[in-house]
C-alpha cells in the first residue's frame, strides 16, 4: 500500500499530461512514428482494494488500451 501515496488520484473529468507527443516527435529524426498505450491494473490482494475503495480511490481494474496514432515529421 506504500506505493499508493505516490499516486495522481484524478477526479472524474480531470487528466494528466506529462509530456506531450508532439514534443517527443519534436526530440526525433524525420520519420514515421506510432503511439499507443495500454494500462495494465496493479496487482493487490483483496484487503487493499478495500482499504482504497473506503478511501474513495476508485481505478480502472481491467486491461485497457489507447487508439493508435501515426504522426509523420518530416526534415
Amino acid at each position: 500500500m506504500e506505493r499508493v501515496k505516490g499516486w495522481k488520484v484524478l477526479g472524474p473529468g480531470e487528466s494528466l499530461n506529462l509530456a506531450t507527443i508532439s514534443d517527443r516527435i519534436l526530440a526525433q529524426d524525420a520519420g514515421s512514428y506510432d503511439y499507443w498505450a495500454y494500462y495494465y491494473p496493479p496487482g493487490m490482494t483483496k484487503g487493499d482494494e478495500e482499504v482504497l475503495q473506503k478511501a474513495g480511490i476508485d481505478y480502472p481494474k481491467k486491461e485497457l488500451g489507447s487508439a493508435h496514432v501515426k504522426f509523420v515529421k518530416k526534415r
